[in-house]
């Protein structure tokens, strides 16, 4: 039997994502559902940007919290999440951006070797909030 070799390379510049996202719907903590759209991004409409929130499921539940906290518009209707992988930490936009409006379909935005996108809206919008008691 001859012996055989095995030759390894390892490319340096390859970045693999592992996703966690599915497109359906989540319910917040506060019980609002969310559609989620993998690899869509509803571009403006930001009400605030959140660098250091990496998770969906925490970046949901700040929209929740962006609305608890108002009684007047703009509301949060829904997030996108900007994920890098560890070697491009670097990406300005990471994080998580709720949003005061999405309208349509969203767009495809999405470079694996740079960044995902993965967006939330509400399934039901609620234009007036009564403060609470």
């Amino acid at each position: 039997m001859q012996p055989f070799h095995i030759t390894l390379v390892l490319l340096s510049s390859l970045v693999t994502f592992v996703r966690a996202c599915v497109d359906q719907p989540v319910v917040s903590m506060d019980g609002i559902t969310y559609l989620v759209y993998c690899g869509l991004d509803w571009p403006y409409d930001d009400l605030s940007h959140l660098p250091d929130t990496s998770n969906f499921t925490d970046c949901i539940n700040q929209c929740d919290q962006w609305n608890a906290a108002t009684t007047i518009p703009p509301f949060c209707v829904g997030v996108s999440l900007v994920s890098v992988p560890v070697n491009t930490s670097d990406y300005v936009n990471v994080g998580c951006w709720l949003k005061s409006a999405m309208e349509g379909g969203g767009v495809i935005e999405n470079d694996a070797s740079v960044y995902l996108v993965d967006s939330a809206k509400q399934t039901i919008i609620t234009t007036v909030r009564l403060p609470k008691h």
